[in-house]
């Protein structure tokens, strides 16, 4: 074999991994951003439960807070009315 052809055929060789190579380090490198954003996903969704529950949470808590002032009202009312009597 001729100087010229083991230079070509080395030159095609080290192309051809080094090729190789770049896939799949360029692959492996998609791959963990994909994942990273499942993982960004997962929080999003995860806060926009928290945020929901909190919601939720606070129109319960409002609900309650004008149950008991109507109670109180009433209480009061109430008290004060049997005492003018």
């Amino acid at each position: 074999m001729s100087a010229a052809s083991k230079v070509t055929l080395m030159g095609s060789i080290l192309f051809t991994v080094a090729s190789v190579t770049a896939v799949h380090w360029q692959q492996n490198k998609e791959r963990e951003r994909m994942h990273q954003g499942v993982i960004r996903d997962e929080a999003r969704l995860a806060a926009k439960q928290r945020q929901e529950e909190n919601a939720r949470e606070f129109e319960a808590q409002q609900q309650l807070e004008r149950e008991l002032r109507k109670q109180q009202e009433l209480v009061s009312g109430g008290a004060s009315g049997g005492a003018k009597a």
